[in-house]
């Protein structure tokens, strides 16, 4: 899960309790971009064919 930082108190500075860090650069965190873009590719196929296959079945 992605970590988000606690806000500054009302009317304060930034609080000093919470370490600064990057966000991550994706939801899956470490995963290369190409790879990420890959299973979205085969994902989006999956989905497409089972949707292919109810619409199939309830219309032919």
């Amino acid at each position: 899960m992605v970590e988000t930082t606690r806000g500054a108190p009302d009317g304060d500075g930034p609080s000093g309790d919470a370490p600064l860090r990057r966000p991550a650069a994706n939801l899956f965190t470490g995963m290369p971009p190409l790879l990420m873009l890959g299973l979205g590719v085969v994902m989006g196929a999956a989905i497409s064919f089972a949707v292919g296959v109810v619409f199939w079945s309830v219309f032919a």
